[in-house]
């Protein structure tokens, strides 16, 4: 059976790698896409994908990043409030408050960025599976 302690540990080993995962491969699709767009065109003059193609999935990687860092900033403000209020209650232990703004918005931004880097990762991998059933 594990621990309370265990499961979070396990929790923030797992959130932390969601997290990597997100970075890598939100960050792959913006560099790819930028690659075709600075590519233009392959060596018989057809581009293998139009930037116009790939413009909205690397928005959407980037968007994903952008909330990869809000979950951070959300976070930190929250445990900010906690730390200020355990000092100023003189408190040894607090609670997370559910309902409160910061926390929410940091678990918004959690679920978010994992949707944002699925939705760019899914498109990017179809425009190029439709490219190369197309060429053959």
């Amino acid at each position: 059976m594990a621990t309370k302690a265990q499961i979070i540990a396990n929790l923030d080993w797992l959130t932390e790698r969601i997290s990597n995962r997100v970075w890598t491969i939100s960050a792959g699709i913006v560099v790819i896409s930028l690659a075709y767009v600075v590519e233009g065109s392959g060596s018989n003059g057809v581009a293998f994908l139009e930037p116009e193609q790939v413009s909205l999935p690397a928005a959407i990687a980037l968007l994903s990043l952008l909330f990869d860092m809000l979950q951070y900033v959300f976070g930190t403000k929250s445990h900010t409030r906690i730390l200020v209020r355990m000092e100023a209650e003189d408190q040894v232990d607090a609670k997370f408050d559910t309902t409160e703004i910061y926390y929410r918005a940091q678990k918004l931004s959690f679920f978010a960025k994992i949707g944002c880097c699925i939705t760019a990762s899914v498109w990017m991998i179809l425009l190029i599976f439709i490219r190369v059933l197309e060429l053959m």
